[in-house]
């Protein structure tokens, strides 16, 4: 069991977060520790070396799904950044990267993205980081045992074998998370936007209806939590202009 992100930062964050949102959290660690039983059993799960192996560099390429991922997308793949860097996807921008057939090195998922879509892409060889929170029990006791490929655990409660806690909220700040807590200090970010609106890859399971008065407010968590990794360190630059003023385009 590992706290990857330092833990009494992590435990101060997440009380804010709660404080802020109205959602219950009491069911995490049960999702959790599902998640831990389910990974144990499955000859796919992959170590947290594997993962570093996978990550580690002087710089990754982060992609989320807001409304301006195509365009970051269409500009990373002219400036040659998804053959450069290692990548990694933010649930539902795995939508975009499985119809393009190009393979990140991971995705970054809370189960709410096109599950195909995910699974496509795993099958080839993306690390699925699995995050289990209250709200996901279901699919992660019904998705997880389809996906093949490399697979590891995230949560934002206390830890288990194969589950760890890197740190972050929502899959796109979390991506920044990973990276930084696998020891990478320079980022290029696309398909996030904070403000809204909120991006079409983000709405696409019908059966998964958001609340977009919450969607927006986890957004400005998200933003939020970007801030710290740049005041611990990290160096950020996107590819589109994004709503912090810390980041500059590159």
């Amino acid at each position: 069991m590992s706290w990857l992100i330092e833990k009494n930062l992590w435990f101060k964050i997440f009380d804010n977060i709660k404080q802020r949102l109205d959602l219950t959290f009491e069911l995490d660690q049960v999702s959790t520790d599902l998640l831990s039983s389910l990974l144990s059993k499955m000859n796919n799960t992959i170590s947290l070396d594997s993962l570093k192996s996978n990550l580690q560099a002087d710089k990754v390429l982060v992609v989320g799904c807001g409304p301006n991922l195509q365009n970051d997308l269409e500009n990373s793949i002219k400036r040659n950044y998804i053959t450069k860097y290692p990548v990694i996807v933010a649930d539902g921008a795995s939508t975009l990267f499985a119809e393009l057939d190009i393979v990140p090195q991971a995705i970054v998922t809370d189960l709410d993205g096109d599950f195909s879509h995910i699974q496509k892409l795993n099958r080839k060889g993306s690390i699925t980081v699995v995050h289990a929170h209250g709200d996901n029990i279901s699919d992660v006791r019904n998705l997880v045992p389809k996906l093949k490929g490399p697979i590891i655990g995230s949560t934002q409660v206390e830890p288990r074998p194969h589950v760890y806690n890197f740190g972050g909220f929502t899959d796109g700040d979390r991506a920044l998370f990973l990276a930084y807590v696998l020891g990478v200090r320079s980022v290029i970010l696309g398909g996030m936007k904070f403000n809204g609106p909120v991006g079409e890859y983000s709405l696409l399971r019908k059966d998964k209806k958001k609340d977009i008065r919450i969607k927006l407010m986890k957004l400005e968590i998200a933003k939020e939590l970007i801030k710290t990794l740049i005041n611990l360190g990290m160096d950020i630059r996107c590819l589109s202009p994004v709503d912090i003023d810390e980041i500059e385009e590159i």
